[in-house]
């Protein structure tokens, strides 16, 4: 089963904008990014995803995934260990929502997403992130 984001525009990352572009990913692979037009026709167990603006392989590579809202120590201080693990989930969410598909979590609470993720933890029925190789 392969994922299918076709987008108004795409951000490839090397080249110009596309309009009418599409990512489509198998697993952790990204199997195809250009035009719609030239992409691989969808299977019959492939979702396909509209958004408005794609660009895959964005990465953060310096981020803490801690579950504080307003970054100061008193907050970090203050704040117990559950309410901010839940939090960091909210966080991984949004790197992802923003475009990120990959980041390198420098102290917080990734080793522990990290291992959710890998085990398979599931959101709403679906799998929240997608787990790498």
């Amino acid at each position: 089963m392969a994922t299918r984001i076709e987008a108004d525009l795409l951000i490839p990352g090397s080249g110009e904008p596309i309009r009418n572009g599409c990512v489509v990913f198998d697993g952790s692979t990204i199997t195809y990014a250009g035009p719609i037009e030239g992409s691989p026709r969808a299977g019959g167990s492939d979702v396909t995803v509209s958004v408005p603006v794609v660009m895959p392989g964005l990465w953060d590579c310096h981020t803490h995934f801690i579950g504080i809202r307003n970054f100061s120590m008193e907050e970090q201080v203050y704040t117990s260990y559950s309410v901010s693990l839940i939090r960091a989930v909210q966080d991984a969410e949004k790197a992802l929502r923003a475009g990120f598909t990959s980041v390198r979590e420098l102290g917080g609470h990734g080793v522990y997403l990290s291992r959710a993720v890998n085990e398979g933890s599931k959101r709403n029925g679906r799998e929240g992130v997608e787990r790498r190789a």
